[in-house]
């Protein structure tokens, strides 16, 4: 992680965690959810699958 770690947050909002760590993107991966709260969050997240034919640089 200390090669990748990052200050910056990648969120226009920052997350509220206490101890939070930020890495740099360097895998894609997916997630599903069932839906999102009114604040924009997602809702029941849960890992699905690593996408590795897809560049963390692609991906807006």
């Amino acid at each position: 992680m200390l090669k990748v770690a990052t200050i910056e947050c990648p969120f226009d909002k920052t997350p509220g965690v206490a101890g939070a760590r930020r890495g740099l993107p360097r895998l894609v991966g997916e997630v599903r959810y069932a839906t999102r709260t009114r604040a924009g969050l997602l809702r029941h997240p849960s890992w699905h699958r690593l996408h590795r034919e897809l560049a963390s640089d692609n991906i807006s």
